[in-house]
């Protein structure tokens, strides 16, 4: 109990009565006190401490708060990949109040529970919704996802629409806070169709009378923007967020496959020099195809995506086949260059322009030496001239042939100097990129400096551009 006659024998002033009584009285309530919200009493659903508070214009929200902070960012992460899976949520934030955990929701009162019976006379737009949250609810692993009486699932009064609130119970969080393993696997496919739970009421008897609901709203799984999930799951404030990434993407995979979707994404098509798998942890996408032939466009292409134009500036995109040896391989130009004896390893590379102005740029797998994108080079094999290792790694890395113009000059890497020649495309298929590239750009000269950040590079695009002014 609060000690009313120290608190009048202690504290003199009223500021001081003030700022002694309100923490107290808010401790005895489990509501914090706050500066930016005022609690509404007597107005806590669900087991969690809270309520309904106003901030100082009198907008309404709901605040949750939890002993562990991990649940909390939990919460709002999961919320964040259900609005991304395009399932209607009421938008959980994590913030902390006077030093405590919470998620914080903007109060809709239009949202109202909804009776079991209602889930058995769904339309069909309302069970596409209730199978993308059967699917969110896999990838999370929400066993919550339903509510044990049917309470987190509401609908919106005026819109019908269907709602998912309280994610509390996502990842490695059960609904009142004890924990789970969070893996790879998707074991509740299975179990979220368990008749005995309300989960299984809803979701056997949904997919039951609208049998192509399950699979329609699959595409919600399918058509994820993967580099925004990342970007969530990274921004979660979660100390074992990799980890929670990494299971994300594998359930996804699995539940894919599932339903006979394969998806080989984030594995390179082509293995490297050991003959093993490369992994690609972040997996880019494509441009537009009609960036390709305009100028002013940043254009990439991706491991095996060949929806290219068959030409780009009148230059045909094909397939160039790998010699049995790059000894005297065409290409290599004449013109003079400098003797190269540096002190540090040696390696070449081609600097590819096309008549638009555009240069060729790649993309080190997984950013391999810190490198987001570069230009082709390698290091200088014995057996073969500076040009033809040119020729040979420029390939290797972006699918492309070049054939050589001129020296650029020779700049001093991380751990090599490295020898530029400029030169053109003459054949070759960016998608047929080695694996040591995860994506083939082709961007404007002017632009290259934001493409190319590494600090190593912007020696290179200084005297590229002072060729071509």
């Amino acid at each position: 109990m609060i000690n009313f006659k120290k608190y009048y024998t202690d504290h003199k002033t009223v500021s001081e009565k003030i700022s002694f009584i309100k923490p107290k009285l808010n401790e005895a309530t489990e509501q914090p006190y706050s500066e930016k919200y005022k609690a509404i009493t007597g107005t806590q659903q669900g087991s969690n401490p809270g309520g309904i508070h106003t901030d100082k214009d009198g907008k309404k929200y709901y605040i949750k708060y939890y002993n562990n902070g991990d649940q909390a960012k939990s919460e709002a992460l999961a919320g964040q990949i259900y609005h991304h899976m395009g399932i209607h949520t009421v938008s959980p934030k994590h913030e902390v109040i006077n030093g405590r955990h919470a998620v914080v929701t903007e109060w809709n009162p239009h949202l109202v529970q909804m009776g079991s019976r209602e889930f058995e006379h769904l339309s069909p737009e309302q069970a596409t919704h209730i199978g993308k949250m059967y699917h969110g609810a896999i990838l999370t692993k929400n066993w919550d996802i339903v509510g044990l009486v049917h309470d987190n699932i509401v609908k919106h009064a005026k819109t019908n629409d269907l709602y998912a609130v309280d994610h509390g119970g996502t990842f490695n969080f059960r609904a009142r806070g004890g924990h789970k393993e969070y893996g790879p696997d998707i074991a509740e496919h299975s179990s979220l169709r368990n008749n005995g739970e309300a989960s299984g009421h809803v979701f056997s008897h949904v997919f039951s009378q609208h049998p192509t609901a399950e699979k329609k709203s699959l595409s919600a799984v399918r058509d994820m923007d993967m580099k925004h999930v990342h970007k969530l799951f990274k921004n979660s404030g979660l100390e074992n967020w990799k980890d929670l990434h990494s299971n994300f993407v594998e359930r996804r995979k699995n539940l894919l496959a599932h339903y006979g979707e394969n998806i080989n994404e984030d594995y390179h098509p082509k293995k490297d020099d050991s003959g093993s798998t490369v992994k690609i942890q972040h997996p880019d996408e494509p441009s537009p195809q009609e960036h390709w032939n305009d100028s002013e466009k940043h254009a990439s292409t991706i491991p095996g995506h060949d929806k290219i134009p068959s030409q780009i500036n009148n230059i045909p995109v094909k397939k160039f086949e790998t010699p049995n040896t790059w000894k005297n391989i065409d290409g290599q130009g004449e013109f003079k260059e400098p003797e190269f004896s540096p002190t540090k390893k040696k390696a070449v590379g081609v600097i590819m322009v096309e008549p638009d102005k555009r240069v060729w740029v790649v993309h080190p797998t997984n950013q391999f030496g810190g490198y987001s994108a570069t230009f082709p080079k390698g290091t200088v094999e014995h057996g073969l001239n500076l040009r033809e290792n040119a020729i040979k790694e420029t390939h290797e890395e972006s699918g492309l042939k070049a054939e050589l113009h001129d020296h650029l000059g020779d700049f001093e890497r991380t751990t090599s100097t490295s020898r530029y020649y400029i030169g053109k495309r003459t054949s070759g298929h960016p998608s047929d990129m080695g694996w040591e590239s995860q994506k083939v750009s082709l961007v404007p000269m002017k632009d290259l400096h934001k493409v190319l950040t590494h600090p190593a590079d912007q020696p290179i695009i200084e005297a590229l551009r002072k060729k071509y002014k």
